[in-house]
């Protein structure tokens, strides 16, 4: 079965998840490694190493769905809360 919804997934699997705009960040782990290998768009997914401790993350691009605020995203029909700092 192939995953679309990678942020849920990370959230309910309890993955550190930090974000860029609408990019969604989580370091590279056990957890994190077979999510990204079920998502269904993995081959967009990118490796970056932290600036701040070296750490391997993966960047999810589009997939950081609170920052679409209350807006519709068109792959799931859902509405999202803004954010404190989308307000």
């Amino acid at each position: 079965m192939e995953l679309i919804d990678i942020y849920e997934a990370a959230k309910e699997a309890g993955i550190e998840i930090d974000s860029h705009c609408s990019d969604l960040y989580m370091p590279v782990n056990e957890k994190s490694i077979k999510l990204v290998n079920q998502y269904k768009y993995k081959t967009n997914v990118d490796i970056f190493i932290s600036q701040i401790d070296g750490s391997r993350w993966y960047d999810v691009p589009f997939a950081y769905y609170p920052y679409y605020g209350n807006r519709s995203f068109p792959a799931h029909g859902e509405k999202f809360e803004k954010t404190e700092d989308q307000k």
